[in-house]
């Protein structure tokens, strides 16, 4: 199978595509392993060809575990976003953002915009930043519906929004789904 499963909008997808992932929180392309599977968006195909160098953000990645859903980002790694953050802004289940601060610590934990308690999740950041959400944080329950975005922020403004067509849509699948996608791959 390919590396990684090329997704390309924010269209709706479907529970049994949502790859499970475990990567290694260390904010590298580790191994071929690590992200095998993920689904893959390419700002290349929402912005066009001609557009490439104005995206920061180059891909985004994810997939879940049964208890964390991962993000990977390529291309906030950029000296004109030191003073930056990343934002992951979540709709649905329940509405909440995580921040990840672009300068400083190369690994930390969440910054959430609501407090609460628990595991706040954490981030790394050197070649690409690697982040883990725990499920239960947003809400998110088996047969639920995760509906968030990635936004690129840099003094205190707004400077992308990936998808710019609206939030991604992520079925959490339910606790058989491991088990009927099991593979030793």
């Amino acid at each position: 199978g390919a590396a990684y499963r090329c997704f390309c909008g924010p269209e709706e997808l479907e529970a049994e595509r949502v790859p499970f992932v475990s990567p290694r929180l260390d904010g590298r392309d580790t191994h071929f392993y690590e992200w095998r599977g993920a689904q893959l968006f390419d700002t290349a195909a929402e912005y066009g060809a001609d557009h490439r160098g104005e995206s920061h953000l180059k891909r985004i990645l994810f997939g879940l575990s049964a208890t964390d859903f991962y993000v990977r980002v390529d291309g906030a790694k950029s000296d004109s976003l030191a003073q930056g953050e990343l934002r992951l802004e979540f709709k649905l289940p329940r509405e909440a953002d995580a921040r990840v601060p672009l300068g400083g610590e190369r690994r930390g934990n969440l910054i959430w915009s609501a407090a609460a308690g628990g595991d706040p999740g954490e981030f790394a950041h050197d070649r690409v930043l690697e982040i883990r959400v725990p499920l239960e944080r947003i809400g998110a329950l088996p047969g639920a519906v995760l509906r968030w975005r990635v936004e690129l922020l840099h003094e205190g403004g707004v400077v992308e929004v990936v998808p710019r067509g609206g939030p991604f849509s992520t079925p959490i699948p339910d606790a058989e789904f491991e088990l009927r996608n099991w593979s030793a791959t």
